[in-house]
């Protein structure tokens, strides 16, 4: 805890808010003096992340896991505010526990990756990536794919994001089903969605895409059991996290033919080296960008200067 009078301290764990200007000086207009991730460190372990924290009195962090070797190495912290939307690397009840605050908005980046959704589902259904890697080839082969407004759009998670995709996959006249272990009826009756059984979902999908949170519910939901019950001609879509997917069972099922393409943001441990999979043209491998667009990062950003400041206002 500073000391009365004091500017208190927030270490920024994350690289892409330590490298924006605007950001980092609209923390510091706040009362803060900012410890920025400057040298594009990656915490991924709670040790490293601590040592990076140590005395601050706030913290805030993207993906960078946070519980109780941070609490116990981090004795002034009273604040960890959310860059992101994705809380499966904070051990919420250590935190609480500690009597440590959580800054957090749910949904901030939703149209970001929605769009990267999107653009995977028309990529892959008009056969743009494949036609673009055949040109870069030298050849010339004239397959257009098919229309986006004629498929079934398969969701698994019908939350912000989820309901995001859903709005902008029924503008296109798309049919949209899904699965959500909450009950989504009123969002289904406003834009027309269907709800299904999981199994029932995957059958009827031509593009399926997952967008649920990192938990032990959803820990490798799709793998080899669940392509059985698919299109062959099926596109799956990963942005959400990377443990939702069993990985070199989905890239499998690509390769071999029982799957039309794997598209995916996130991997079970990032970075992640995509070098063994450059010859793949029904592969879309994209570097954890979802939440990742200008306005995104601005909107995240502002969401967790938010979440100091008003503990600031509070009086701490």
């Amino acid at each position: 805890m500073t000391a009365e009078g004091e500017r208190p301290t927030v270490a920024v764990a994350s690289v892409s808010f330590s490298a924006n200007e605007r950001l980092i000086a609209e923390l510091s207009a706040i009362g803060v003096n900012v410890v920025g991730n400057t040298g594009g460190q990656r915490f991924n372990t709670e040790a490293a992340l601590a040592e990076f924290i140590g005395n601050s009195d706030f913290a805030i962090v993207g993906v960078e896991p946070v519980g109780e070797e941070v609490i116990a190495a981090c004795p002034n912290l009273e604040i960890v505010a959310k860059y992101g939307v994705g809380r499966d690397n904070l051990d919420e009840p250590a935190l609480e526990a500690a009597g440590v605050k959580v800054g957090w908005t749910g949904g901030v980046n939703r149209r970001s990756v929605t769009e990267l959704t999107l653009a995977f589902a028309l990529g892959h259904l008009r056969n743009v990536w494949p036609s673009v890697s055949l040109m870069r080839r030298g050849k010339w082969e004239k397959v257009g794919g098919r229309e986006f407004s004629g498929c079934t759009f398969g969701i698994v998670g019908l939350g912000h994001v989820g309901t995001d995709v859903a709005r902008i996959v029924r503008a296109f006249g798309a049919t949209v089903v899904y699965r959500d272990i909450v009950d989504r009826s009123d969002v289904a009756a406003e834009l027309g969605l269907e709800s299904m059984e999981y199994e029932g979902v995957l059958r009827e999908a031509d593009v399926l895409s997952f967008h649920v949170p990192g938990t032990p519910l959803t820990k490798e939901m799709f793998g080899e059991a669940q392509v059985a019950h698919m299109k062959p001609s099926a596109l799956v879509i990963n942005t959400a996290r990377g443990s939702v997917i069993r990985f070199d069972e989905t890239v499998a099922a690509v390769r071999d033919g029982r799957l039309g393409g794997f598209a995916t943001d996130v991997f079970p441990n990032e970075p992640f080296d995509a070098s063994p999979f450059a010859e793949d043209d029904r592969l879309y491998f994209t570097p954890h960008i979802g939440g990742n667009s200008r306005e995104s990062i601005m909107a995240m950003g502002r969401s967790a200067i938010h979440h100091l400041r008003q503990h600031i206002e509070r009086g701490r």
